[in-house]
């Protein structure tokens, strides 16, 4: 029975994470890069004009060489730059606003070390980001390759995705975070009540679903992604229900792949 299903999804095959956390780590070093490069930029900038300027002979009269103060506190700056450009190149992995932060040479011992753990928590975010990419990627590529084509997706931190089942109705794929809710549920360009007749269909699409779930599930595991079940509901009227999708009239050809999909299933399960 097929009703709604929502499951917590996870990447269990230590291979996978290792590749994802590599790649993190490749993304990581060229954003570092990139800031390094815009800081020795900066540094070079400035030490020019210094040098200019001590070749005035104004200067060389009033100032002479930098004091030993003023070489003290160019380098708690170019330490703060670097240790901030790392907190920035984080950020941008994770998504995340950096936070504005004030310099101070008095307190650059307590400052490096709240943006060294500042860091690691942008880096950890972008880990976990980058593990619920290719959970949803990979969720997508399942569908397509199971015989459900993508109809349209709605929403930002919450996003619905719309996979075409035919005869009017869709599979409605709605992912939080790394829970994944799949169900089957009637296609209209308005937001309403099913009707009766509907309602049947609906019910009908939901039966032809639990008999690929097991298969989509499957293909999940050779991308080493496993679930720990929240709950799925059976296949029910009282879950009909219908969804507005946005781009015109639904599709209403039943995807060739997805019969011959259920058709398989349908012959696999009566032959055990």
């Amino acid at each position: 029975m097929s009703g709604p299903k929502c499951n917590q999804y996870i990447i269990f095959d230590e291979v996978y994470i290792e590749k994802l956390e590599n790649e993190q780590q490749e993304k990581l070093e060229e954003e570092r890069r990139k800031y390094r490069e815009r800081i020795e930029r900066e540094r070079r900038e400035r030490l020019e004009r210094e040098k200019a300027e001590r070749e005035s002979d104004e200067f060389s009269r009033v100032i002479g060489e930098i004091e030993s103060s003023e070489r003290e506190f160019l380098a708690a700056k170019e330490e703060f730059d670097l240790a901030y450009g790392d907190y920035c190149a984080a950020c941008k992995l994770s998504g995340s606003v950096p936070q504005q932060l004030a310099f101070d040479a008095d307190e650059i011992g307590r400052i490096i070390t709240s943006l060294s753990e500042m860091t690691r928590i942008e880096e950890e975010k972008a880990l976990e980001n980058a593990k619920k990419r290719y959970i949803a990627e990979s969720i997508n590529q399942c569908m397509i390759d199971s015989g459900f084509q993508p109809l349209c997706t709605m929403g930002e931190k919450t996003k619905m995705t719309v996979y075409d089942f035919g005869d009017n109705t869709g599979l409605s794929v709605v992912s939080s975070g790394s829970r994944v809710t799949f169900e089957v549920a009637g296609l209209s360009q308005t937001q309403r009540a099913p009707d009766n007749d509907e309602k049947r269909k609906i019910t009908e699409k939901m039966e032809d679903f639990c008999e690929v779930f097991d298969d989509l599930e499957r293909k999940l595991t050779e991308k080493g992604i496993g679930t720990e079940n929240v709950y799925r509901m059976p296949a029910d009227e009282k879950y009909a229900r219908i969804i507005s999708i946005p781009g015109g009239k639904a599709r209403i050809q039943t995807d060739e792949k997805v019969r011959q999909t259920v058709s398989a299933e349908r012959k696999r399960n009566n032959g055990k």
